[in-house]
This record gives structure tokens, C-alpha cells and sequence, in this order.
């Protein structure tokens, strides 16, 4: 497992500091990724009157890398090399992928169903990378696995 920060599209240029240092700051952000999260299917359902989910994806991809890069470049953190941008490019592609379907998802069933579904992506994200990168899930993981599936099937009611 890598150390917290390693592999960061942009790298910090100072370091830590002060009481936004360590977990409090991690706590912090988890709340606030949480709020964000949960309010996010309620805006798409509002937006989806006037737009496609293409154009949600898109607007919704360009307004947070945006941010991102403003506060990122505000803090004094610096670009990856431009070796890195194709690997880069994928990942936003993927990210582009993901957003769209799921975006498209909310027209079709309701939002408990469609993030039962998206709950599931660590589950997923385990098996991936167990047959592409060959790391075993180990005996706890396939208990979480195990408890995932069952939680998702609950959440959905086991509908189909």
C-alpha cells in the first residue's frame, strides 16, 4: 500500500502544517466529500430537466478540474511531467465513462438503486485488481467482499 500523498497528480510544494495537519484534516475532508457525494444524484435529477447526461458529465468534469487546478496552482503545487498526461488522459476518460452511465442511470430507476449499484465499485475495484495487477484480495477482504454484496442486495431490496 502506498503512503498517503504518493502518486498525487499534483505534488505539494510545502508541506503540512499546523491543526490542518494529520487526521483532523482527513476527517474534514471525508465530511465534506460525503456532503458533496450524497447532494450530487439530487442536483444531476434537477439539471437532467434542461440537459443530457453528456452535457452533465462534461460540465460537471471541466467545473471540478477547474477548481481543482485553480487551488492546486494557488498552493504553489506543480503539474506532473508530461509523461504522465496520456496515463492522465485515461484516467479522465474513465472518469468521463463513469460519470456518463451513471448519470444516464438516474433516468431509468431511482437513486437508492442506482448508488446500491455504485456501492459496489470497491468490490469491483478488489476483483480488477486482482486479475490485472495480481494482488490477491486477502481473507478479510473477501469477508468485506462477502459483506458488500450483502449489504448492496439489501439496500436494493433484492430487486431486480
Amino acid at each position: 500500500m502506498s503512503e498517503p500523498g504518493k502518486g498525487a497528480v499534483l505534488q505539494s510544494a510545502t508541506p503540512d502544517a499546523g491543526v490542518w495537519s494529520g487526521a483532523r484534516r482527513g476527517y474534514v475532508f471525508a465530511i465534506l466529500a460525503v456532503i458533496f457525494f450524497s447532494t450530487s444524484p439530487i442536483l444531476i435529477r434537477w439539471a437532467a430537466e434542461t440537459l443530457s447526461p453528456g452535457e452533465i458529465a462534461a460540465g460537471r468534469l471541466l467545473l471540478a478540474g477547474g477548481v481543482v487546478l485553480a487551488i492546486a496552482l494557488g498552493r504553489g503545487e506543480r503539474l506532473p511531467p508530461a509523461r504522465r498526461w496520456p496515463v492522465l488522459a485515461l484516467i479522465g476518460l474513465v472518469a468521463a465513462a463513469h460519470f456518463g452511465f451513471y448519470i444516464a442511470s438516474l433516468n431509468f430507476t431511482t437513486i437508492a438503486h442506482s448508488l446500491s449499484i455504485i456501492y459496489t465499485a470497491p468490490v469491483f475495484a478488489a476483483l480488477f485488481s486482482w486479475w490485472l495487477l495480481r494482488e490477491a484480495p486477502r481473507p478479510r477482504q473477501w469477508l468485506g467482499i462477502a459483506l458488500a454484496v450483502t449489504g448492496v442486495a439489501i439496500m436494493a431490496g433484492f430487486d431486480a
